[in-house]
């Protein structure tokens, strides 16, 4: 026996998205920068511009551990503080709060 829907909801007038989902997409957008940063790419997929000699050199005086990959992350603290700021039924807003 078909199922005959009794009324049609015009596509306009349909909600796609809703809170809920806008802030899940936001937690995946959160892991995806995260890791691609950690790897070393730009939000192209590019590897990021080498550090300067200067600033190797200096990172790697003090310690840091692979001090010639450039992924953004000295402490790790601005990465991991990467949050969402904001969430409304159709759009999501990433950012840091300090």
């Amino acid at each position: 026996m078909p199922i005959i829907p009794q009324r049609r909801v015009p596509l306009a007038t349909r909600r796609l998205t809703d809170a809920a989902l806008m802030r899940e997409v936001g937690l995946m957008a959160i892991r995806i920068i995260q890791a691609r940063t950690r790897q070393g790419r730009d939000a192209d997929g590019q590897p990021f511009a080498p550090y300067s000699e200067g600033y190797a050199q200096a990172k790697a005086k003090a310690g840091y551990a692979g001090s010639g990959t450039v992924n953004l992350t000295l402490s790790g603290d601005m990465l991991n503080a990467l949050q969402i700021i904001e969430v409304t039924d159709a759009s999501v807003t990433l950012g840091w709060t300090r």
